[in-house]
């Protein structure tokens, strides 16, 4: 009897072992699935699970936000962040908040759009004043849109037509308060127009009406915020170009707007200056795009209406449709967005699909090639690896080559690394295999014997599986010298050191010999602490390429 009680024990346990191990492995899998998509004009930015922020397509003006201008063919990670919150790409610029509530913006700028006080592009993100109690924000063209968690509306950028709804028409290049009201609940922004809804459930426009997009019953433009009819129960709302739509509690889908390529889906190509119902009243989610329209019903089905010369409808044909099409027969379509001639989306297990034009690459499929059917992103779906990298740098090093050095972390069944290069930056060779270790902590060393010019590197992962994923793209250009640089100095709580090259050692020395503080790294910045350190003056020391360089630094608090 004692052994039938004691097998049925070892029973219970394995089994309650092997689900923590299912589950523990479930999760780890599902760690980087996409978590919130965005179409741009003709690029698109990303965030998966685990915070970190993905972009491609078109980059004429840094909207990607990884330091160039140069396209991006497939979804490749943008910097080492991962508390990244949401995002909204506009026409040429990105917004994004971050976890803390801080405000990011990075790209075109030439309208203030950025909101950091100047008129000066960014193709990095930067922050925007010191704010961190952001809760929603939203591109539009030329202009942006956002709410904080106290409920205020604030708005920034192009104002030509009243968009920002501060009762003038002059631009703005930092946020300024919308009004004294604090029940804002969700926005929308088109090219030219916004919409907006309280928490009453009251709809609200402002901008541009020349087709009737504010949806006020006229087509004149109004530069503050005008309520839209006297329903109190909208849910959810969308902006493009010059068209609107909107979802009400009661699952009733409305559009109106410009409508000459048929994106209301009102079976006409008329325009409208008032909400119009569409269908029945099973619509869960809908996205305006330039000339089309997306929607999902809550039985997970795909739909779509619009312009279709790029085949952005998704339906196998080129050809136009005025009334909301059903794409393909799958029922677990989880989040939609369209772009000016593409669509993206994904599905209930997190994969990611992308169809329409693709002649800026903002399919991510790695070609430029039309795709009038939903197509699948290989390497960017719900499955990549389990691996966080902690560092990625390329440096010169040993005189003629390029040192590329690594950390990564969490490297669970993953295969190896295949490095890539490329002298453009988007069409990328594999140079070198290197097998992972599979260790909770990894370093990692290569060297390019054959640099010429200006390169750019980037790590392609590789699963036991064989999905993939990419690191972010690093750059170096050969032919130019790079200084290392301290900074502050005299410095007060911390000296910074950048432009360190492969594996590096730090020491901070006192004028009398002693080592106070002592750093390896393969980074290529680091920070030393000297808040503690008396003031005085000491001799910092950077071995790196079996040199040493020496240099005097002052402590002053």
């Amino acid at each position: 009897m004692k052994k039938h009680i004691l097998k049925l024990k070892f029973i219970l346990l394995y089994s309650y072992l092997t689900t923590i191990l299912l589950f523990f492995v479930s999760n780890n899998a599902l760690a980087q699935c996409w978590q919130n998509i965005q179409a741009g004009g003709y690029f698109n930015l990303a965030i998966k699970t685990d915070g970190t922020i993905w972009a491609w397509g078109v980059n004429t003006y840094g909207q990607l936000g990884n330091g160039t201008n140069g396209y991006l063919i497939i979804p490749t990670q943008i910097g080492l962040a991962n508390n990244w919150q949401s995002i909204s790409p506009g026409f040429y610029h990105t917004l994004a908040i971050k976890s803390d509530g801080t405000l990011w913006a990075w790209g075109d700028n030439s309208a203030g759009e950025l909101g950091d006080g100047t008129y000066i592009n960014k193709s990095i993100p930067t922050q925007i004043g010191l704010d961190t109690n952001w809760q929603t924000v939203i591109a539009g063209e030329l202009h942006s849109i956002a709410i904080k968690t106290d409920s205020t509306l604030w708005a920034w950028g192009s104002n030509l037509y009243g968009q920002l709804g501060d009762g003038t028409n002059v631009d703005k290049n930092t946020p300024i308060q919308i009004g004294i009201g604090s029940t804002w609940q969700t926005i929308a922004a088109g090219y030219h127009h916004t919409i907006a809804l309280k928490t009453d459930g009251t709809m609200w426009a402002f901008g541009r009406n020349y087709a009737g997009q504010l949806g006020d019953g006229t087509i004149i433009d109004k530069n503050v915020p005008t309520q839209i009819g006297l329903a109190t129960n909208w849910q959810s709302i969308s902006a493009s170009n010059a068209n609107s739509s909107a979802i009400n509690a009661n699952g009733n889908l409305f559009t109106w707007g410009y409508n000459f390529w048929g994106q209301l889906g009102s079976g006409s190509n008329s325009s409208q200056n008032s909400p119009y119902q569409v269908g029945g009243n099973t619509w869960q989610s809908v996205k305006s795009g330039a000339f089309s329209t997306l929607a999902i019903k809550t039985n997970g089905t795909l739909w779509a209406c619009g312009n279709n010369f790029a085949g952005q409808l998704g339906d196998g044909t080129n050809i136009n449709k005025n009334t909301f099409t059903q794409i393909g027969l799958n029922t677990n379509w989880q989040s939609i967005s369209a772009g000016a001639e593409h669509s993206i989306a994904t599905k209930t297990d997190g994969t990611l699909w992308a169809w329409g034009g693709n002649l800026n690459f903002q399919l991510g499929d790695g070609t430029f090639t039309n795709k009038n059917t939903p197509t699948y992103i290989a390497g960017a779906g719900c499955f990549p690896l389990p691996v966080h990298l902690l560092s990625f740098n390329a440096n010169k090093c040993k005189r003629t080559n390029v040192c590329l050095t690594w950390e990564s972390a969490s490297e669970y069944n993953l295969s190896c690394y295949d490095v890539e290069s490329s002298t453009d930056g988007i069409y990328f060779t594999r140079i070198a295999t290197l097998s992972a270790k599979n260790e909770i902590k990894n370093n990692y060393y290569f060297t390019d014997l054959n640099p010429k010019g200006k390169l750019y590197y980037r790590l392609k992962m590789i699963d036991i599986d064989q999905t993939f994923s990419y690191s972010e793209i690093v750059e170096i250009d050969y032919n130019k010298e790079t200084a290392i640089q301290i900074f502050p100095n005299p410095a007060n709580t911390s000296i910074r050191i950048n432009g360190l090259n492969g594996l590096s050692v730090v020491e901070l020395v006192t004028m009398q010999g002693q080592v106070v503080s002592r750093i390896r790294t393969i980074s290529s910045k680091i920070e030393i602490p000297t808040n503690e350190l008396r003031n005085g003056i000491y001799q910092l020391k950077i071995y790196q390429n079996q040199q040493v360089q020496t240099e005097k630094v002052v402590i002053q608090h």
